[in-house]
């Protein structure tokens, strides 16, 4: 069952809308081509974000997970924002034990923060495609199995949607798995 505030933020998404005088803007792809989500911050004198928005081009799965992030930035330093985590806007959504209904909404935010800081998106050149129903790239499944240590295709999942569609990627999937076991292997004390 999906939770209340999920849908409520599917139904009727806050902040909506594109912003002309934005601070930094981050961006990521949609599951298909072409299609992006942004978000937009303005950040005050004062150091914090004064506002916040969201536009999707693609799937509106990732409408409720931008909203929440538009709500709960609102407020916050950079350096705040730099210590949310995916499952904080998950938290936001009801859904603390289904993170991948958030990670849209995280990687926009990290992309936005990118930009802040004069460097490029750390989604940028993600390598091949290896979910083709989530358009979920290879860097970005390796990124999220070092990141959180991820060691079966079932928590890739839960962390990036990869493999929760046809599933014809569960070998690519168990192959990345294999690899990045192996280079920690290599990389290991004693290996």
């Amino acid at each position: 069952m999906i939770p209340r505030a999920h849908m409520e933020h599917f139904r009727n998404p806050r902040n909506k809308r594109p912003m002309s005088d934005a601070s930094a803007t981050g961006e990521v792809e949609g599951r298909r081509p072409g299609e992006t989500l942004k978000l937009f911050l303005k950040i005050g004198e004062d150091g914090r974000v004064v506002d916040a928005s969201f536009t999707n081009t693609g799937d509106r799965q990732s409408d409720a997970s931008a909203s929440a992030l538009t709500v709960l930035v609102r407020g916050l330093t950079v350096p705040q924002l730099e210590k949310l985590d995916v499952v904080d806007i998950a938290q936001r959504l009801d859904s603390p034990d289904n993170p991948g209904v958030a990670t849209p909404a995280y990687e926009i935010l990290r992309s936005a923060l990118a930009q802040l800081k004069g460097a490029p998106s750390p989604y940028q050149d993600e390598g091949r495609l290896i979910c083709h129903c989530f358009h979920v790239r290879d860097g970005r499944i390796r990124s999220y199995v070092r990141e959180r240590d991820l060691r079966t295709v079932e928590q890739v999942n839960r962390w990036t949607r990869a493999c929760g569609g046809c599933r014809s990627c569960r070998p690519d999937i168990e192959l990345i798995l294999e690899q990045e076991r192996d280079r920690v292997a290599t990389t290991e004390p004693g290996a």
